[in-house]
């Protein structure tokens, strides 16, 4: 279990009308393996079960007791819309893309909605009518501010645990849930009526990661559900994480992985001259370090190559009638290409002797 300690050393909570806002006073850096999107974990749900899903014990980490039927890495779109087919009264089939927005009331084969039915999540072949999965990895913030995560048409049950400590320890993404219940979204469709939203807010620092946790349940018949990721700068993130989410091979005793009171990081470029033709960033270096308060700042050090266009020598003899050769002026000047480049060009002017005709 987490305690209490733990949670409220992250977390600074307040609720208002339903939305929770909390300050993230705890970031990671972990390093190795990494992997685009989430890890899925699919577990068995027994069919039309509605009371399992409605108890903590089990959101919090009880589903893992289950059967595990199987896994899924690099799940970068997390939407589930498991809408059933529907036989129309002309005898068309549809399978709405929307579910949550179509009117199922038209349909002609009711019965075969209280029916297990297999389906693809996430490209996982499963009873799709009875299941949960597990989804856990790293928000990396792209910005620093206030991030807001929103579960809307949820059906029938979703919960995120959001946070070091929380979701999962920094560099140790594998394991297990450990039984937090006081959950940063829990959302759970009533037995009837609309379903289940919900919104949850949090201050995060930019180029850092944050480990999150989403676990999703189907009791039978449709499931649904829509995650909204809202960016600082107001920019929406519809259930296509790409490019946010990383999942990283789980190592709990990689140095400095764990990030206190992480503050802004410092970018800085390091420039390199080449021989090449074009500008290039050969390597990425984070370092963190901690100033006199205890607080861990970040730095981001870009090394980048860039082309150096060699001087072109060039020679201009004249002849004279002395007996040595001797260079009696240099000149320097740039010429520019046919490509619009320009070069820096050194003319050396040397006498020759010549000998006088016979």
């Amino acid at each position: 279990m987490v305690s209490h300690k733990s949670i409220f050393q992250w977390l600074l909570w307040f609720s208002v009308l339903g939305i929770t806002k909390a300050l993230a006073a705890t970031a990671c850096l972990p390093a190795n393996g990494a992997q685009s999107g989430f890890k899925a974990n699919f577990f068995q749900y027994n069919y039309g079960d509605m009371t399992t899903l409605r108890q903590p014990s089990f959101i919090a980490g009880g589903y893992a007791k289950r059967q595990l039927l199987g896994t899924q890495n690099n799940v970068n779109n997390i939407l589930i819309a498991y809408g059933m087919e529907c036989q129309l009264s002309n005898g068309e089939v549809v399978t709405p893309t929307e579910p949550w927005n179509f009117d199922y009331s038209q349909c002609k084969n009711k019965r075969y909605f209280s029916q297990r039915h297999n389906g693809t999540i996430f490209g996982f072949e499963l009873t799709a009518t009875n299941f949960t999965v597990e989804l856990t990895g790293y928000l990396l913030a792209p910005q620093t501010g206030t991030y807001t995560f929103t579960f809307d048409h949820v059906d029938d049950s979703a919960i995120l645990n959001f946070g070091e400590g929380i979701a999962f320890d920094c560099c140790n993404q594998d394991a297990a849930a450990n039984g937090n219940t006081q959950f940063s979204i829990n959302a759970i469709k009533p037995d009837y009526g609309p379903t289940a939203h919900m919104n949850y807010s949090v201050d995060l620092v930019g180029n850092y990661y944050y480990p999150m946790r989403i676990v999703y349940t189907n009791r039978h018949v449709f499931g649904w559900l829509f995650t909204t990721l809202t960016l600082p700068d107001g920019t929406n993130i519809d259930n296509d994480f790409t490019g946010y989410v990383y999942s990283f091979v789980s190592e709990p005793e990689q140095p400095n992985c764990t990030v206190t009171s992480p503050l802004p990081f410092v970018t800085s470029t390091s420039t390199t001259p080449w021989t090449g033709s074009f500008t290039s960033t050969y390597s990425t270096q984070t370092n963190v370090n901690t100033d006199s308060d205890g607080d861990n700042a970040g730095t981001v050090i870009i090394d980048v190559e860039t082309p150096t266009t060699p001087p072109v020598l060039t020679t201009e003899y004249t002849g004279y009638s002395g007996s040595e050769t001797s260079t009696y002026s240099t000149e320097s000047t740039w010429v520019t290409g046919t490509d619009g480049k320009t070069t820096p060009e050194t003319i050396y002017h040397v006498e020759t002797p010549t000998i006088p005709p016979v």
